[in-house]
């Protein structure tokens, strides 16, 4: 659709093929098109809450929805016909509809509602049950409720302009009752975001104690501060025999050589023997960017470089006991570039098997998103690489991860030049052709890969990187320059 015409325009069977509107449960579960009338029920109450048997709350599946009252003798509610195409138009699957008329349900009760492009299913209620339930007084009459089956407002007369001013606000709102967890894990920030959307509370705190629980397991099994970590025990014992591993560490050095592979070597996680003189880890509790104070000399950069390739870590073979082997003495791997990546991944995985669909996970610079906040997308923000505590833009993001790499967060000025944490494994030295680089993409382990590869090559290259990967991004360049995919826009900050 493009241009306010076409909302006027739209068929109620165009609007199905679109898949923008579905169906309302009432007195029973409607298809598309089909109608029920109301029979001498109980009448709902006229509180707050909707309950009972005509309008169940069950039936809103997490929307907002307007309940439409009209009929055929009414002149208003025909006027007002193009204005509710026009708001289901605009909101799509995002906000409910159903019609109640009061007319019979006879022939032609029939002709007026096919004249009326809601793409709702009906309900004929020509006693005034639902409408005396519902307060009705006079035509026509409008209710707007909120996802939670509560009555958020009423309109009667012509109320269609300040209807779609409370949709919009309805439909854009925030969660009502988010859960905030922040804590420190893998050497970064871990914070969790969940919109419970009815969950019972400890049914969601159990399943934040779980997640943190989940993300503490994997650094203890990845750390190279720990000493008896996977990690640990493999670069103790490089150039030895095969160290047997947990299977998630397996899985993840298993990842880690797939996206070696796809970035030509641009991500590659043996790149650990380096960090002895460039010094850019530090230990748990140091609040020091980097224990960098010396450029190294290119012979000590040089010696070192010597030992990098993921050639030289060998995996045992799927359906082996997992093992893993460094081939040759003083290699070393290190899962900084991907540990909390596939940390945000694992615990989206709990989440989700919790039985929570609306959340954010993010662990440093790496997040994943899925579902919903409340009726909105979540927002997500990309830092400006040169401007400390502003953003670069925003934007929505809904079931997809995103990564950012930058050379503003570990990193020493050295005589005027500024030396970070993220290394080109073809040079030994930090990358100079990034400020920052951000992809969008389905997993969060997979953006971490290709985030580092995109920030190495910069500008166009890193570009070419992120489209044949099937993922989306943006890098600044060591000039400050934007760099985008065609799929990424960036509301102003």
């Amino acid at each position: 659709m493009n241009g306010p015409t076409s909302l006027y325009s739209l068929s109620s069977a165009a609007l199905f093929e679109a898949g923008l509107i579905t169906a309302v449960a009432l007195a029973l579960v409607l298809a598309p098109g089909e109608t029920a009338r109301a029979t001498e029920r109980a009448p709902l109450p006229r509180g707050e809450q909707i309950a009972g048997p005509t309008f169940r709350p069950e039936s809103l599946a997490g929307r907002p929805w307007v309940v439409d009252f009209f009929a055929s003798w009414c002149e208003p509610c025909k006027a007002a016909i193009p204005h509710h195409a026009a708001l289901i138009a605009l909101h799509g699957g995002r906000l409910g509809f159903v019609a109640v008329s009061l007319d019979e349900d006879d022939a032609a009760a029939r002709a007026f509602v096919a004249r009326f492009p809601l793409a709702a299913p009906t309900l004929h209620d020509p006693t005034g049950v639902t409408a005396t339930a519902f307060g009705v007084s006079e035509m026509p009459y409008a209710v707007l409720v909120a996802a939670d089956g509560t009555i958020a407002a009423r309109f009667a007369g012509e109320p269609y302009p300040r209807l779609a001013e409370a949709a919009a606000r309805l439909v854009d709102s925030g969660c009502p009752d988010l859960v905030e967890h922040a804590t420190k894990a893998m050497g970064s920030s871990l914070a969790l975001r969940i919109c419970p959307a009815g969950r019972e509370p400890a049914a969601v705190q159990a399943a934040i104690a779980e997640a943190v629980a989940l993300v503490r397991a994997l650094e203890r099994l990845w750390s190279t501060w720990v000493p008896e970590s996977d990690i640990s025990r493999l670069n103790r014992a490089a150039g030895g025999p095969p160290v047997p591993i947990d299977a998630r560490t397996h899985a993840l050095l298993a990842r880690s050589v797939e996206g070696s592979r796809k970035t030509g070597g641009l991500f590659d996680v043996t790149f650990a023997p380096l960090g002895a003189v460039w010094k850019f880890d530090t230990p748990p509790g140091d609040q020091r960017p980097t224990r960098l104070e010396r450029v190294p000399t290119a012979g000590e950069v040089d010696a070192l470089r010597a030992h990098v390739g993921i050639d030289g870590l060998e995996l045992s073979p799927a359906g082996a006991p997992p093992t893993a082997r460094l081939a040759r003495p003083g290699m070393a791997v290190h899962l900084g570039g991907i540990g909390k990546g596939a940390a945000v991944d694992a615990v989206v995985a709990l989440l989700r098997n919790r039985g929570l669909h609306d959340f954010c996970v993010q662990a440093g610079g790496d997040l994943c998103c899925a579902g919903r906040n409340g009726q909105r997308p979540w927002r997500v923000g990309i830092a400006h690489p040169r401007k400390k505590g502003a953003l670069l833009g925003s934007m929505s993001i809904g079931d997809a991860a995103f990564s950012t790499s930058g050379d503003y967060e570990r990193f020493a000025l050295i005589d005027g030049r500024r030396y970070h944490h993220i290394l080109d494994p073809r040079t030994g030295y930090p990358a100079m052709a990034s400020q920052s680089a951000t992809v969008r993409v389905k997993s969060a382990t997979d953006a971490e890969v290709l985030t580092k590869a995109a920030f190495i090559l910069g500008g166009a290259a890193g570009l070419d990187l992120l489209v044949r990967a099937g993922a989306s991004g943006v890098i600044v360049d060591a000039d400050g320059r934007r760099w985008s995919t065609p799929d990424i826009s960036l509301d102003a900050p």
